[in-house]
């Protein structure tokens, strides 16, 4: 089990009860882990004062806080079952003999009350942890309202993109010889897709920046506990000590708002680029519409050309079979020879129209490929600005 070694000689709080657990994971021999201090962190993440393991667990998963009136425990994980006594709870307050269970893990509790200190000692004390948890609820409700906000703008530009990639669906449909090539983007749009699924799992980072400030804010209750217990010694001392945790809160602060403002650039970016894409997007089906109707007209030109070199090819094999009748013929009616020889110049003459209609026609096809070639360039040259894009 993964977890922080047992402290076997805490620090003496005065007026708080002793307190320690036993943790047993499936079959295996049971842990025993002291509370030393006032708050105890179990989660999953380095920080925690206990590491459970699992791939699947939240990062923090409760905190125990050591009282005069005994052990309390709070619920950070909301979708994660805790259960004392095999009793589903958010919160609880626990005494000797309670069963905590979490996930595949078994903690036993044994408590033990101790004499109470001074009142004024005792009521300090309580008022100092309840503005730590007033101050940590205000914090968690300031990532909760930023992680929302985020959840938010990522909602109105996944619409956006479903409404982009409905309009190149809907194109997709008019350009028939370019069947293959549309199912390619749309394989680009699912890439895409994944992509958008990718950044979606990339906005849980606040949430695990949450948990690793709550983590932070465990350390500062343990300094604030060594600090409260010097403060009998050295009144000095704490006011360096209280300007040392403002500095680094306000450092934290700092990074944050640091990292707020990169994301905001890093949506800014992502807008332009989704703009830029747009207009690609439609210039190429712009393009693709052009070439349908050329090629449209194409292939009426070419049926029609088709058309008119079946006739003439009819009227060749007819001007043929009358050239043999007439060459069969020439001994007997010498008075039709002349008229055989204007049909055979006619012939020849139609001959020659039909290779110029025949030359026409290739050339049509070859300027169809030309265009055909160009129009799969332009495509493969947007497929790789998308995915520079992205």
């Amino acid at each position: 089990m993964a977890d922080v070694p047992a402290n076997r000689h805490p620090p003496n709080f005065a007026g708080l009860p002793e307190a320690r657990f036993e943790t047993r994971h499936g079959t295996g021999r049971p842990t025993t882990h002291e509370i030393g201090q006032a708050d105890f962190l179990i989660g999953s993440v380095a920080g925690c004062d206990l590491r459970l393991p699992g791939a699947n667990l939240p990062p923090v998963l409760c905190l125990l806080t050591r009282r005069v009136d005994g052990v309390g425990l709070r619920k950070l994980a909301p979708a994660f079952p805790v259960l004392v006594n095999g009793r589903s709870v958010s919160a609880a307050d626990l005494v000797d003999g309670d069963k905590v269970t979490l996930g595949a893990v078994e903690l036993s509790f044994h408590v033990k009350q101790i004499g109470e200190a001074g009142d004024e000692i005792l009521t300090g004390r309580e008022a100092m942890l309840a503005k730590q948890r007033r101050e940590f609820e205000a914090t968690r409700q300031e990532f909760a309202a930023l992680r929302q906000q985020l959840y938010d703008r990522y909602r109105e530009r996944r619409d956006r993109l479903a409404g982009v990639d409905e309009a190149v669906r809907r194109a997709a449909g008019k350009v028939q010889e370019q069947k293959r090539e549309l199912q390619t983007q749309a394989l680009s749009v699912a890439a895409r897709e994944a992509e958008l699924r990718a950044r979606e799992v990339a906005l849980d980072a606040p949430a695990r920046d949450l948990a690793a400030a709550r983590v932070a804010l465990a350390e500062e209750r343990q300094r604030m506990e060594d600090m409260r217990a010097a403060e009998e010694r050295a009144a000095t001392t704490r006011r360096l000590e209280q300007d040392e945790r403002d500095r680094r809160f306000a450092e934290e602060r700092a990074v944050l708002d640091k990292a707020q403002a990169q994301h905001q650039a890093d949506l800014l970016r992502y807008d332009r680029r989704e703009a830029t894409l747009e207009e690609k997007t439609k210039a190429l089906q712009a393009r693709a519409l052009e070439i349908d109707r050329r090629f449209e007209q194409l292939q009426r030109d070419s049926r029609d050309l088709e058309e008119q070199a079946g006739r003439l090819d009819e009227s060749h094999l007819q001007l043929v079979e009358e050239a043999k009748n007439l060459a069969q013929r020439q001994q007997e009616a010498q008075p039709r020879q002349a008229e055989v020889e204007r049909r055979a110049a006619a012939l020849e003459g139609q001959q020659a129209m039909l290779a110029t209609l025949h030359g026409r026609l290739d050339r049509m096809r070859e300027e169809v490929r030309r265009e055909s070639r160009a129009l799969a360039e332009q495509r493969v040259r947007q497929e790789a600005a998308e995915q520079e894009l992205g």
